[in-house]
């Protein structure tokens, strides 16, 4: 990732050069020269894209490049920590230090010059050795073809070898392959059943979609049902003219070779299409990579509407949602699921006995090695393949429990490089924020706004495009696009449909560790490693052992050059002292995440002078936590994010907070909250925090009101409150929310036990379209009228005490009220009627009803519930019964929608 290394330390500069002038006095000119120097090392590693592993000399000119990058943007950032620290002294010690500050400047001249020499030598030898990215390469490229063709025939080995635990999955295709003999259950939206459809499979790489595919082709009542039948491999170097050459050979053999030899790709177009008119065909194109590979050979698929079918298997849902949208009658894309824990172990078996039994002494310990593989078939046959010829006894496979996956990345040949060409065919931008996974701990889920907001600390996300928006909505862009081309997975979703943690197969996450490591992104500490031998000026550290383990065993460990330590909480730690020492090596550093430590570094933050992220736990003994002053020194901070583990915490900020102008989230989690204090300066550039996007959870108190004035966070879009009586008492007829609709831009708004300061709907911003609040039932009806005018609300949650579910006689929502809400939460409420206007909530789709006693016993028939036309999934917990037994009646009346139960006996 040289690349990105330059691009970050490129837009450092030029910011240093355009706003901190003052900083680079005596060296400006030293430093706009390496600025132009790493420009053209840009232009250069943007060229090299893709060529790296054709070439070893081009690795090895990517190499150096990335090194003396590294090694500008250390001498840049301890030059200006050297310089902050120099400002800020008194004048008398300016003074005494004035001749140890010229030397700095003499060392730091003086190093830029030898990187410039550096990157001189670089160029002349790429010269020299004719290290071009043009046509010097082309000899190259067959032999590129070849490894690229060795590792598909042998995916193909693995992912055709012993068929099993697919029957569901392929009798689900093949449903939709012949409707008249099976009964359709096609999601088409077109009535015609004759129309040509796209059935598309979509999964990772080894999930077994070309095996499915295969067993789908060989079932006999689809070798009946079609008269004309055609396979091909489209890969990831698609070639279209070879692609359609190998279909006409599979349809027919009455065209002469020569013929075909002498044709143009679009005559062989027009030779397929005659060749397919009037039959019943299937064709699959197994493996597409993308949209354009479809939008080049479609034209040579006619539809004479007699059930022609074209099985399309990739790794990208976006490629299988853009071939199904091409034509009329458009089918869904079928997502394969990993093989179960019954279904991995058969597999597993019959590739390791051949069929014979598993003698009883093995198959536990054989269960929990298939089971390790995560339902990866192609994990499951290369394991099973190495088993098979070793002796079959507890001894040996007992090595492999807890370390099967570095007996994978052994066979690389086999196993990682079949996963590496998703990693391999990535835009640019992806790579790096695909290769981050590999910080995280194994089997861990990842809550999706830490990782955007840990993306975005990292200058990962680039916004190139001719409209600005935003980084989160970058990153959330860049996480869609690595689920849909099956690299990561969806773990959880939150109530507007956004994905809300997810997580990443072992293997892939081991893929990253090994690309990490060889572009030096990151390295991973575990017990299973030597720390001491890990590699000094490593940039990123990942610790995913115990943290004192790490500490002690990594004493001697020069860690002052790392941007970013992340540890995850394998074990609690709360040495105050161990803590303090060894945070103070990272002089450095950007991203400091750190939970379940608890002793807190914060006497130390300070001198964290280019910290872009924190994260920071405290132990229940914490309560009350005033942040000290000097952290409002850190200009580039971006996130500070304080997480208590009772709700008791409360973190009182520095009056200079409203200085960090940078500042894009403020966040104490669902425990804790913040205590703003009022601006010392009364000008609008000294009172707002222009960048900030998120704030919770803020603690009311008599000030709030002046928080929220016109200009404070003009581009806010996520707040949280909370009120404690206890902290700060608020008069009941003091306006604390009034000011709320000077947010414009806010779209998540959560008020937890503070609802009697709800504002009239005029002061709501109309951009809300997410709201929860808490203890509401003094002014639930009231909420209730002024919530429903919201024109872009799409997620309430209304959630009664946690103490005890108060009493209402009657809910009502009034006609045509939520005019867009799509998701409703009640939670412990007790209400015998719920009374909804006509034409009230016509987009609901999803419905919570929890611990709500009595809530809608009684239904009549003609209640306007029961016209809901998009209700999809409604969701009963802890409810009475007769809840249940009405929602059974509106099940039977509302075919598609979902009931999940959950009954109070």
């Amino acid at each position: 990732m040289a690349d990105i290394v330059v691009t970050f330390l490129l837009d450092n500069l030029s910011q240093l050069i355009t706003e901190e002038a003052k900083l680079l006095s005596g060296v400006e000119n030293k430093i706009k020269s390496l600025h132009n120097e790493l420009k053209f090392i840009y232009l250069f590693l943007r060229n090299s894209e893709g060529k790296r592993n054709e070439h070893s000399m081009v690795k090895e000119v990517v190499r150096q490049i990335r090194d003396v990058a590294f090694d500008a943007e250390d001498v840049v950032d301890t030059y200006l920590i050297h310089v902050v620290k120099h400002r800020r002294m008194k004048l008398l010690k300016k003074l005494l230090c004035c001749f140890g500050h010229a030397l700095t400047l003499h060392d730091v001249a003086k190093k830029i010059d030898t990187i410039k020499e550096t990157i001189k030598e670089i160029y002349e030898n790429k010269t020299r050795y004719g290290i071009e990215t043009g046509t010097e390469f082309t000899y190259q490229v067959t032999e590129v073809e070849e490894a690229a063709k060795l590792v598909r025939r042998r995916r193909e080995n693995v992912e055709e070898d012993n068929v099993v635990g697919f029957d569901h999955q392929s009798a689900t295709v093949i449903k939709q392959l012949i409707p008249d003999k099976w009964g359709s259950t096609s999601t088409s939206t077109s009535t015609s059943e004759n129309d040509i459809k796209i059935i598309s499979v979509v999964g990772m790489g080894g999930l077994g979609k070309t095996t499915l595919a295969r067993k789908i082709c060989n079932n006999n009542d689809v070798k009946n049902h079609f008269q004309c039948k055609a396979w091909v491999n489209v890969s990831e170097d698609y070639r279209g003219r070879e692609l359609i050459l190998n279909l006409l050979r599979c349809v027919t053999s009455t065209i002469p070779e020569e013929l075909l030899a002498k044709s143009s790709a679009e005559e062989l177009k027009l030779k397929l299409c005659e060749c397919l008119r009037g039959k019943r065909y299937l064709v699959v194109l197994d493996d597409i990579w993308k949209t354009d590979d479809w939008d080049d050979i479609k034209c040579a698929f006619p539809d004479d509407h007699n059930g022609s079918r074209i099985v399309i298997t990739t790794r990208h849902k976006d490629v299988a949602n853009h071939a199904n949208s091409s034509l009329a009658s458009a089918t869904e894309p079928y997502l394969l699921p990993f093989l179960n824990k019954e279904e991995s172990w058969e597999l597993f078996s019959k590739k390791v006995f051949k069929g014979a039994e598993c003698p009883p002494e093995l198959e536990i310990i054989g269960r929990s090695i298939a089971e390790g593989c995560h339902g990866l078939p192609l994990s499951l046959v290369v394991i099973a393949g190495l088993l098979s010829k070793q002796d079959k006894s507890v001894r040996v496979w007992d090595k492999l429990v807890g370390n099967i996956n570095w007996y994978l990345a052994k066979d690389k040949s086999l196993c990682m490089d079949i996963l590496a060409l998703s990693y391999n065919n990535l835009p640019r931008p992806l790579k790096p924020c695909f290769l981050y996974f590999g910080i995280f701990p194994e089997d861990f889920e990842i809550p999706v706004r830490t990782l955007i907001r840990l993306w975005i600390a990292e200058g990962f996300i680039r916004e190139t495009g001719p409209v600005t928006r935003i980084p989160e909505e970058v990153a959330e862009d860049y996480l869609e696009e690595l689920i849909d081309r099956s690299l990561i997975q969806v773990a959880s979703t939150r109530s507007d449909g956004g994905v809300k943690k997810c997580r990443i197969h072992d293997l892939l996450r081991d893929l990253c560790i090994r690309e990490g490591k060889e572009d030096k992104l990151f390295e991973v500490c575990s017990t299973s490693v030597n720390n001491e031998t890990l590699p000094n000026y490593r940039r990123r550290l990942s610790i995913n052992c115990d943290l004192s383990f790490y500490i002690d065993s990594s004493s001697t460990a020069n860690d002052s050059f790392a941007r970013s330590v992340l540890y995850f909480g394998k074990d609690e730690i709360s040495s105050e002292q161990k803590i303090w020492h060894w945070t103070r090596r990272f002089k450095l550093v950007r991203v400091l995440h750190l939970e379940r430590v608890y002793g807190s570094p914060m006497d130390n933050i300070h001198k964290f002078l280019h910290l872009r992220y924190l994260r920071l736990d405290f132990s229940s003994s914490d309560t009350t936590l005033s942040i000290p002053g000097s952290v409002c020194d850190i200009w580039c901070l971006e996130t500070l994010e304080f997480t208590g583990i009772t709700d008791e915490l409360v973190i009182k900020m520095p009056k200079g907070i409203w200085k960090l102008k940078r500042l894009r989230n403020l966040s104490t989690g669902i425990f804790g909250t913040v205590i703003l204090p009022e601006p010392e300066s009364k000008t609008d550039c000294e009172t707002s925090l222009w960048s900030l996007q998120t704030l919770s959870m803020l603690q009311l108190h008599p000030e709030t009101a002046s928080v929220f004035d016109k200009g404070r966070f003009p581009k806010i879009k996520k707040l949280g409150m909370r009120y404690d009586d206890g902290i700060s008492p608020i008069p009941r007829n003091q306006p604390t929310l009034e000011n709320l609709g000077h947010l414009c831009e806010l779209q998540t708004l959560k008020i937890f036990e503070a609802t009697e300061f709800l504002p009239n709907a005029i002061s709501f911003p109309l951009s809300l379209t997410k709201i929860t609040l808490t203890d509401a039932v003094d002014k639930l009806m009231s909420v209730i009228m002024t919530l429903e005018r919201l024109p872009n609300l799409r997620v309430l949650k209304l959630l009664g005490s946690f103490l005890e579910n108060p009493d209402l006689s009657v809910m009502e929502c009034r006609p045509e009220g939520f005019p867009q809400l799509q998701f409703l939460e009640i939670r412990r409420f007790r209400s015998k009627e719920w009374k909804l206007g006509k034409g009230a909530m016509p987009r609901l789709q999803r419905l919570i009803i929890n611990n709500c006693f009595f809530f809608l016993d009684m239904l009549p028939p003609d209640h306007e519930l029961f016209r809901l036309t998009a209700l999809r999934e409604v969701q009963l917990i802890s409810c009475h019964r007769g809840v249940w037994e009405n929602f059974q009646k509106l099940v039977q009346m509302k075919k598609g929608c979902k009931l999940n139960l959950e009954i109070i006996k």
